[in-house]
């Protein structure tokens, strides 16, 4: 007689790959403050010399509400959570929150040391993977700052006297455009006037020159943890969990969901079929 193959109960199920992509909850971007207010306001970003804390209590509030709303649709017995984030302290502790939750509800949680980990250069918390492909590395904080609302700019705290000659009236040029059709966040003020910024600052990279390029990295990552996770061979579900920030997919997000903004704490969903990706946002899935 043949050999009975087995049932469907009985042969093994290999678990399936995904990743969340989760913008950082609500934040007082301190580090930020800091730099524009010191001796060189136009100082580029410096992961190394960041103020920490720097979610507001409310930011932590919502952050520890969503994760265990997002925790409670996952079963702990069939996934287990590999944590990445940008290097911003705002994302990793909203990503620490997040961690915290998970393991409080009892999800396994894959350390970035062990041998199905992905790419990545440092390692933040224990077990949040900091990944230049989802950072943002802000050069220049007084260029950057022309895109918030009036209510929240800083420009009453940069030192003008430090800043070169030029650099107040382009500021004043960009805020001029900027306050004619103000829109209410900095996403929708970069989406809205990234390009006529542009034109005066032109080392700016507008949220699509920014998006595109961060984007197509941070898919081939999606692509890469999938073929390391290949290997895993618990049968569990696979969820990578990443951390960063709204401009990074904001032109992603205009391109096929018709809208640019992505909420703190709210997800962009990721899975990978064996030609393409879906991706879904909002009760809606595209096929990218």
């Amino acid at each position: 007689m043949g050999q009975e193959k087995p049932s469907s109960e009985n042969r093994e199920e290999k678990g399936k790959f995904s990743a969340d992509y989760i913008r950082h909850s609500t934040a007082q971007y301190k580090t930020y403050e800091k730099i524009m207010t010191s001796d060189n306001p136009m100082a580029a970003f410096n992961p190394n010399e960041q103020i920490p804390d720097d979610l507001t209590e409310e930011g932590k509030e919502l952050a520890r509400q969503e994760a265990v709303k997002y925790f409670s649709s996952l079963d702990p017995q069939k996934t287990k959570l590999f944590f990445v984030s940008s290097n911003e302290v705002r994302t990793r502790d909203t990503a620490k929150i997040f961690l915290d939750t998970a393991r409080a509800m009892g999800f396994e949680i894959v350390h970035p040391e062990s041998p199905d980990r992905t790419l990545g250069t440092n390692i933040d918390h224990e077990n949040v993977r900091i990944l230049d492909s989802i950072s943002l590395n802000l050069e220049n904080m007084v260029c950057d700052d022309l895109f918030s609302p009036a209510m929240w700019r800083r420009k009453d705290k940069i030192k003008w006297d430090k800043l070169p000659p030029d650099m107040k009236e382009k500021y004043e040029q960009g805020e001029a455009i900027v306050d004619a059709d103000d829109q209410g966040s900095w996403l929708k003020n970069y989406v809205r006037h990234g390009d006529s910024i542009k034109a005066i600052f032109p080392q700016l990279k507008t949220y699509k020159e920014m998006g595109d390029a961060k984007f197509r990295r941070m898919m081939r990552l999606v692509k890469f943890g999938e073929e390391k996770f290949k290997k895993d061979t618990s049968g569990k579900n696979i969820k990578v969990l990443a951390f960063s920030h709204d401009g990074l997919v904001a032109h992603f997000l205009q391109e096929n969901f018709g809208e640019a903004q992505i909420n703190n704490c709210e997800v962009l969903g990721f899975a990978p079929t064996d030609e393409n990706m879906l991706a879904t946002f909002r009760g809606q899935t595209v096929e990218i």
